[in-house]
């Protein structure tokens, strides 16, 4: 390209060099002249024999940048000269204000007629270095020949050349020219005059680059048609363009199931340094997949998309099928990483359509990573192959906001919730009318809409909640759902939203709809509290109709507490607990406990819920029995809430610990309640004469056992397939050691093995059944017989049982005397002085039926 400058003579551009001043533009001979005293020659001049030239007959000279500058009268020049770059890097592609490429004088070189100059490849000088300039500045005498061949080789090793003539006639005219790196030059020898030439080296970020990529012109070049894309898509965002995500394929292949910025190597790494110095873009690592689909079938079939190619095959019977076959080629990426090694998700990208490729990408990849075929009814023939690269992938950083909701929503909200994002109220606004809704998101923007103050956003994503039946989907949604209402919105304008909430999945979120009006309570809202509880009390209540109770202590508690709140009436009250009371009623013991130990807090709250919890426990501490095993687990736990309640009129402690410690008919001789509660003296609150007459229960009770007896007799053996093998059961239960039965069920020898592995190899487990027996499975013709001997086992492990109940007799009783002089004024229970074990006798009947009586009454 060449440029003209208008020259004034009152004022012309200068360059200024050490040791002979200023130089005008254009330079004369005389300058010329004064130039080459200071120049030193240059490496790459000859002779017209090819022979190195001496310096006194020397055809080319150069002068080192620290001897050039330019004074102040040439500001304009200078000027010119950095807009004449750029407008020629331009139009090689690359935009120097986008890749913030910079440009150094490095030399000026002065040419004199008669010289050849070898071919000269300009080569990389320094980290980032991908180019150079050169910028033949205008003389006043005219030179002539030079002519200029510049030789570039292809990718496909095609060598193309260029000839361009230098030669000037009076012409004030600056000529510049682009050198890639893998350019090289040969200078034809000068008939006439001179030529002068400042050379430029283009440098690309060599503050941050810490390798020179060996691709960075075609780099550049492409990094140069992103940012303009980016650019435009900026300026004309109404009309939905998108700008375009690049991909750079690396050298090696990395496990994407452990691939990460940090364990990248070799020029890998470096390559990411680069990218990851760009500012505009973010930088992730990522797998892309090229896969290529392969659909064959008979030529008589149409082929609608797709690059078609016709074959031929031979059929069965010798004849030519005209064949067709399709090829698909798409891409996707996954394993997201990034720059922090953090995993990164993206939502609905197509890599075809928003993606421009960065070339070598898939170029070492000739045999496929995957290969699959699939066969149709059709006769179709579907063959697949997935080559894999690892890639960096560079995805825009400013004005990307409509790409970063659609692909990357979670982020653009990390980004809001740490204040990242300059508007955030925009954004967020952004969101609602673009994003896809999550539970999770819509979560987040109404967090953010709180702490933003934005009650129309907050309102709206309520909307969108309840248009698209998300509903109250958790516990921390009911609590954020009170917030909003109460401190941005109002009541009185989210009523009827919070209303459509509440229709949602009412049995399937109960116990959210009662944490949201137990959150709506908490922060006075009465009239709120009032209008969700008579809503949820009503969807309880049909739940319990349609469907029977809730199998959720959670979700009961929380309604007896909500019902307890509601002081609106005493009448409305007490039928709520009423109505609540008959529910509990029907619910399974352990359930029933687990209510109550939930609720014990009421006990204190108001007279309602003293009330209310006062029913609940007696009808627990009636019914409950010594057989009651299921509750073993929470007995200590109940019994801690009822020694929370008022003794008057009536100590439910009492009534709950004399059921457990009467002895019924049915009743198992273990008492494994009792057996707890003793264990748990020393974490219960309990009186002297209520310890004393548990000691005395459990130790009259530990007394009447008696040493068991060997037999091999197993009554109480509890055989798992004694419906199929009732033969087993009943030699278990027999007096006989050993017996030979026949499995006429079983047809098959691994069948008879698994039989006996589960039902006799875990002796553990034969025990606890009440047997201890080997088996041995035998076949004789086609028949499988099952081989039992029964063992010692069960005696040894009741033998065992029985110690360490005649060890805990031994401990109880020292500890008797102990606990019944720790309250000298306790009531001691009759004819104590008389015996060392108080045995506690079964009450008569007519007593029985009076307590039970008047527990009932009570109830």
């Amino acid at each position: 390209m060449h440029f003209s400058l208008p020259f004034n003579s009152s004022c012309l551009p200068a360059i200024h060099v050490m040791g002979v001043g200023n130089v005008e533009l254009p330079v004369s001979s005389k300058n010329t002249e004064k130039l080459l005293v200071v120049a030193e020659p240059t490496s790459f001049a000859s002779s017209k024999h090819g022979k190195r030239m001496k310096i006194s007959i020397n055809c080319s000279w150069q002068i080192e940048r620290a001897c050039i500058s330019f004074p102040e009268t040439s500001k304009c020049l200078v000027q010119n000269i950095s807009k004449w770059i750029k407008l020629v890097l331009i139009e090689h592609g690359i935009d120097v204000q986008w890749v913030e490429a910079d440009c150094y004088l490095t030399r000026l070189i002065i040419y004199h007629s008669g010289g050849n100059y070898i071919r000269h490849c300009y080569t990389k000088q320094g980290i980032g270095h991908f180019g150079t300039i050169i910028l033949q500045l205008p003389v006043k005498n005219e030179h002539r020949g030079g002519k200029m061949k510049i030789s570039q080789t292809s990718e496909t090793n095609h060598k193309k050349t260029i000839t361009q003539d230098l030669s000037l006639c009076n012409d004030p005219s600056f000529y510049v020219n682009f050198f890639s790196l893998d350019c090289e030059r040969v200078i034809e020898p000068k008939r006439k005059g001179w030529n002068i030439e400042l050379v430029y080296n283009l440098v690309w970020k060599p503050e941050k680059a810490t390798l020179a990529l060996p691709n960075v012109l075609s780099f550049l070049v492409t990094l140069t048609k992103m940012t303009l894309e980016l650019r435009v898509w900026q300026e004309n965002v109404s009309e939905n363009c998108r700008p375009k995500i690049m991909i750079i394929g690396l050298d090696r292949k990395y496990n994407p199931s452990r691939h990460s910025f940090s364990t990248l190597m070799g020029s890998d790494r470096q390559v990411a340094l680069l990218m990851c110095s760009v500012p505009f873009v973010d930088v992730y690592l990522a797998r892309l997949t090229r896969r290529i689909t392969r659909i064959a079938f008979r030529g008589h079939q149409n082929a609608k998309s797709g690059v078609v190619q016709q074959s031929s095959a031979t059929g069965n019977n010798g004849n030519f099928v005209e064949m067709k076959e399709i090829q698909y080629v798409t891409h996707s990426a996954s394993h997201w990483v990034g720059v922090d090694d953090c995993v990164t998700q993206f939502h609905n990208l197509d890599i075809d359509e928003e993606a421009q490729m960065v070339k070598p990408l898939f170029e070492k990849s000739t045999t496929p990573d995957k290969v699959q075929r699939q066969n149709t009814k059709s006769r179709e023939h579907i063959l697949i192959h997935d080559f894999y690269q690892t890639v960096l992938i560079l995805w825009p950083r400013q004005g990307s906001l409509y790409m970063d909701i659609h692909h990357r929503p979670d982020y653009v909200l990390d980004q809001l919730e740490r204040g990242a994002i300059r508007n955030p109220l925009r954004t967020v606004r952004a969101m609602i009318t673009h994003s896809e809704f999550m539970e999770t998101r819509i979560l987040s923007l109404l967090n953010l809409c709180l702490s933003l103050k934005a009650k129309k956003e907050a309102l709206q994503l309520l909307q969108v909640m309840a248009n698209k039946s998300i509903g109250v989907l958790s516990e921390y949604a009911a609590v954020l759902i009170s917030d909003v209402a109460c401190k941005l919105i109002g009541w009185t304008d989210c009523e009827n939203v919070i209303n459509k909430l509440l229709a949602i999945k009412p049995y399937e979120h109960l116990s959210h709809f009662l944490t949201l009006g137990r959150a709506l309570l908490r922060h006075n809202c009465t009239i709120g509290f009032s209008s969700v509880s008579n809503q949820i009390w009503n969807f309880f209540m049909e739940c319990v109709r349609s469907n029977g109770i809730p199998n959720s202590e959670k979700v009961l508690s929380l309604c007896i507490e909500m019902a307890v709140c509601m002081e609106q009436s005493s009448a409305l009250i007490q039928s709520r607990s009423e109505q609540f009371l008959s529910c509990f009623m029907t619910l399974p013991l352990l359930q029933q406990c687990h209510i109550i130990i939930d609720l014990k807090e009421i006990y204190k709250k108001n007279s309602a819920g003293q009330k209310c919890y006062l029913s609940l426990c007696r009808y627990v501490a009636v019914t409950v029995t010594s057989c009651s095993v299921s509750i073993i687990d929470c007995v200590v736990d109940v019994l801690g809430c009822f020694l929370l309640l008022e003794p008057e009129p009536v100590n439910i402690a009492d009534i709950f610990l004399e059921n457990i410690c009467r002895s019924q008919r049915d009743a198992c001789e273990n008492n494994q309640l009792l057996e707890k509660l003793v264990a748990s003296l020393h974490t219960l609150n309990l009186t002297t004469h209520t310890a004393v007459q548990l000691l005395d229960c459990r130790i009259s009770q530990l007394s009447s056992l008696r040493k068991p007896k060997f037999s091999w007799s197993m009554k109480e053996a509890k055989f798992p397939d004694a419906v199929k093998y009732p033969a087993i059961a009943e030699f278990l239960q027999s007096s006989g050691k050993s017996v030979i039965l026949k499995l006429d069920r079983i047809s098959k020898m691994r069948e008879a093995k698994d039989f006996i592995r589960v039902s006799f190899e875990v002796m553990d487990d034969c025990v606890r059944r009440g047997y201890s027996a080997v088996a041995v499975a035998t076949k004789s013709g086609r028949s499988i017989y099952c081989d039992i001997v029964k063992t010692r086992h069960l005696h040894t492990f009741l033998t065992e049982q029985f110690e360490a109940k005649m060890d805990e007799l031994k401990r109880l009783k020292q500890l008797r005397p102990i606990v019944g002089c720790s309250n000298p004024n306790a009531q001691q229970p009759p004819d104590a002085s008389r015996q060392k074990t108080k045995v506690v006798a079964a009450p008569s009947v007519k007593s029985k039926k009076a307590k039970m009586e008047k527990g009932r009454k009570l109830a």
